[in-house]
């Protein structure tokens, strides 16, 4: 393995290119989007043509559909917070993780973690399960395993405290303004609890 190997494995790209030359010549990537045959097509050239298999990431928040057209897209994670069934989470999970690999995705960036509890958050708002960490922590744990239970990887989003800041992260760096305490009270419980239900994403 050479050095650029090396570096570039260490490394998530995004975006919106899909020429596989260009991918694997300048280690560089952009989001897969379109329909699922030519995402899989994409991705399965890549793979093939990669010496070092590659651990495929997405952002399939709402499901393949927020990226995939044709794809399943859910209703929002507050959805899921106002039906408070924890099977609804799983299945949402488990479907998503099904037809994520089955069009070559390993890894998706959700569920969303962080407590609703700024009304004047421009960014996290439905994209939450709601504003009760116990309540987050279950219905998170819950699309986890169904993630798990389709053969594909989770990440918790996005930083305990985010939920209670007042600035798009995509444009501003957010501020927590809360002491550790606060943190330890109301922001790190759904974390906790995700990662004691489910072990290890």
């Amino acid at each position: 393995m050479v050095q650029q190997e090396r570096v570039g494995g260490f490394h998530v790209f995004g975006g919106r290119q899909v020429v596989p030359d260009v991918l694997l010549n300048n280690v560089y990537s952009r989001t897969v989007l379109g329909r699922p045959l030519a995402a899989a097509s994409i991705l399965n050239r890549l793979q093939a043509e990669s010496r070092i298999p590659l651990l495929i990431t997405a952002d399939f928040e709402t499901g393949a559909g927020f990226r995939i057209a044709g794809a399943t897209n859910f209703p929002r994670a507050m959805a899921f917070g106002a039906a408070g069934d924890s099977r609804l989470a799983f299945e949402a999970g488990r479907v998503t993780a099904i037809e994520s690999r089955a069009i070559g995705v390993h890894v998706n960036f959700a569920p969303v973690v962080d407590v609703n509890n700024n009304p004047r958050n421009p960014v996290i708002n439905t994209r939450s399960f709601g504003e009760n960490p116990s309540g987050i922590g279950e219905l998170a744990a819950a699309y986890v395993r169904g993630l798990q239970a389709g053969g594909m990887l989770a990440t918790a989003k996005h930083f305990p405290g985010h939920g209670d800041t007042e600035v798009d992260s995509h444009l501003e760096l957010p501020v927590i303004r809360h002491s550790r305490a606060r943190l330890d009270m109301v922001e790190l419980p759904p974390f906790r609890r995700r990662f004691r239900l489910v072990w290890l994403v």
